[in-house]
């Protein structure tokens, strides 16, 4: 059901870690049975784990996770089409149409025609926009080092790598 929240309170990993660390302060631990075994719980964990750390950084530029990855997405391959960069991101078309529609009206990005196809757009950042990349990605890449300092070198590019396996990447 669209735009409902299916997260129950006692299942949502966030609340649960919340707990799971004002437990830990008392010298107590929560059983979490077959989770602690579960690659789909551990990557959503880490998910928004990471989100806790990004999205301060972001909104501080009033921008969202989701519209930064599309930001430096067409930054980095501008005059790309939309359908391209909706297939890199993963995200769905109506989805993407919205968020493309709020970056515009930020004026932090276009859409021009395909020449040689009238049907597609083509996206690039205004000159606002190349800005503001630049910008977010300095903050983002300081996030990015306290990240990596936690795991180190090695064991970071072991799981960047085993992430993009994963995605297919």
């Amino acid at each position: 059901m669209r735009g409902m929240n299916t997260t129950n309170k006692n299942t949502d990993p966030v609340r649960l870690s919340k707990v799971q660390n004002s437990l830990a302060s008392k010298g107590r631990r929560l059983a979490q049975s077959s989770l602690d075994e579960s690659l789909g719980f551990a990557m959503r964990r880490a998910d928004q784990t990471a989100a806790q750390e990004v999205s301060p950084v972001l909104a501080r530029f009033n921008i969202r996770p989701p519209q930064y990855a599309v930001l430096v997405l067409i930054g980095a391959n501008p005059g790309f089409k939309q359908s391209e960069i909706i297939q890199a991101y993963g995200i769905q078309k109506t989805n993407f149409v919205a968020l493309i529609t709020g970056l515009e009206e930020l004026h932090l990005v276009e859409r021009r025609r395909v020449e040689d196809d009238r049907r597609s757009f083509a996206l690039h950042l205004t000159q606002k926009g190349i800005k503001l990349v630049r910008e977010m990605q300095i903050a983002h890449s300081r996030v990015e080092k306290q990240i990596r300092t936690r795991l180190g070198d090695r064991r970071s590019s072991q799981l960047l790598k085993l992430l993009h396996d994963f995605n297919g990447s």
